[in-house]
């Protein structure tokens, strides 16, 4: 008996000594992932591989070769050392998709099919010859998405046009369509054009591409009156992480500007932290209307509990803001806004671009609440005879990543409106590529 005990604790030291080592803490000043452990501090677990990010986690226990978390749902998860590429401790909570489980399988027959027909779809409008270039590239990026070179080979050919619209133009498309070769000459001629479209675009290539470079021009940008220029700056900047640019940001969230605001406000919930919630905080006892909701809009991306307070007791409480804060309760499990949502749905209602959005909007609130309805309702706005209101929604559905939503995207493929049937094909690519759906959603916003 003491030779077996002796044998098994030989085993069990020669398992602990030959076990990976724990993955590296990023910010943690020093800290080792076992005094995590038991700690309230919350982390980010990067995946190997595929680089895959898991937010708000609390580590509970670490063992020889793996460590368990604790989600903000309370749902416990183990993990291997040797399948973390690193934990990063996070300054606060910060905003986080929804695990989707789709993302980690591969697509059904069925699935597949929808996938195919609308890689088809853009071989079909890349190869007609009465499309125009804009089709033509549009359908590349898509093509090129899905590994066919002759696509590739076509923007690349814009992108060395010498003709700055169109370079600065393809050169977007090869990237959301995974090209990671870019002619790095396009960002700086882009940033100088006269041509305010087209610095927007270079502008978001720069934040897109986290082309340094750029840095210097778009500080300048940041401060420009005009809002076709300060807000892709204020973007641009967030995705680069050029933390001092957070000063001219916050001024540019206080501006009685819509576009201005909107703008400020995903640039400065980009970039997070502990100096954000701080700064937000400290204007909101001299705020009132618009500028106190993005403050408040601000704080509940960054999941700071003052935020989740405000959005429900007052921004909630408020008639006109009801239908921006309703979708955003109810994604987090908020009974009393799911419920407001669901009466919303029942009324009559006209058929404009502005209400369809709405009410798509609400519909997949309602699908976190696992509310039966929900697809019903979607599908019926989906037959709308207004276009720029199917392309709007098909982008919402992309934004989900959530696989079941493919087969109504299908009669927008078949659709004979060529922006229509794109928009549904890059919805369909991006729900089924989710390294795709990254680049693809932020080349949108």
């Amino acid at each position: 008996m003491r030779k077996m005990t002796a044998v098994m604790t030989v085993a069990l030291f020669a398992l602990w000594a030959f076990a990976d080592e724990p993955p590296p803490i990023v910010n943690g000043g020093g800290i080792t992932l076992k005094d995590l452990a038991g700690m309230d501090r919350l982390v980010t677990v990067v995946l190997k591989g595929s680089n895959a990010m898991d937010r708000n986690l609390r580590v509970l226990d670490v063992g020889p070769a793996t460590f368990s978390v604790m989600s903000a749902k309370g749902e416990r998860t183990a993990y291997l050392f040797s399948s973390v590429a690193e934990i990063r401790v996070q300054e606060g909570k910060v905003e986080s998709q929804e695990f989707n489980l789709d993302a980690n399988r591969a697509l059904r027959p069925e699935e597949q099919k929808i996938l195919d027909r609308a890689l088809e779809r853009c071989r079909e409008f890349f190869d007609a010859a009465s499309s125009n270039q804009v089709v033509k590239m549009r359908a590349a990026t898509f093509l090129c998405a899905g590994g066919k070179k002759d696509a590739a080979e076509y923007l690349m050919k814009l992108a060395t046009s010498n003709d700055l619209p169109t370079e600065v133009e393809a050169a977007l498309c090869l990237f959301v369509g995974g090209e990671k070769d870019i002619p790095r000459t396009i960002i700086p001629q882009g940033l100088k054009s006269g041509d305010r479209t087209v610095r927007a675009k270079a502008m978001l290539l720069a934040g897109l591409t986290g082309d340094q470079g750029a840095v210097s021009t778009l500080q300048v940008m940041v401060r420009d009156r005009a809002a076709d220029i300060c807000g892709p700056a204020a973007k641009a900047l967030a995705m680069l992480g050029v933390r001092n640019a957070i000063p001219d940001i916050f001024k540019m969230l206080q501006l009685n500007d819509p576009v201005k605001g909107d703008s400020a406000v995903e640039a400065l919930s980009r970039f997070g932290g502990a100096d954000v919630i701080e700064q937000a905080k400290a204007l909101l006892p001299q705020t009132e209307g618009q500028l106190r909701y993005r403050l408040v809009l601000l704080l509940y991306k960054l999941g700071d509990p003052t935020g989740k307070e405000l959005m429900r007791t007052e921004i909630f409480a408020t008639p006109t803001l009801q239908p921006e804060a309703a979708p955003l309760l109810a994604k987090d499990g908020d009974r009393e806004a799911a419920q407001y949502l669901s009466n919303r749905l029942q009324g009559l209602y006209d058929e404009k671009p502005e209400v369809l959005m709405f009410r798509a909007k609400a519909a997949l609130a309602l699908m976190h609440s696992v509310d039966p309805t929900a697809m019903t309702h979607l599908q019926k706005l989906l037959t709308a005879n207004l276009p720029i209101a199917k392309q709007g929604i098909a982008n919402l559905i992309a934004e989900t990543g959530r696989r079941k939503l493919l087969p109504i995207l299908q009669p927008l493929i078949e659709d004979s409106r060529v922006g229509v049937s794109l928009t549904a094909c890059g919805a369909a690519l991006a729900i089924a590529r989710p390294e795709f759906q990254e680049r693809y959603i932020a080349s949108l916003k």
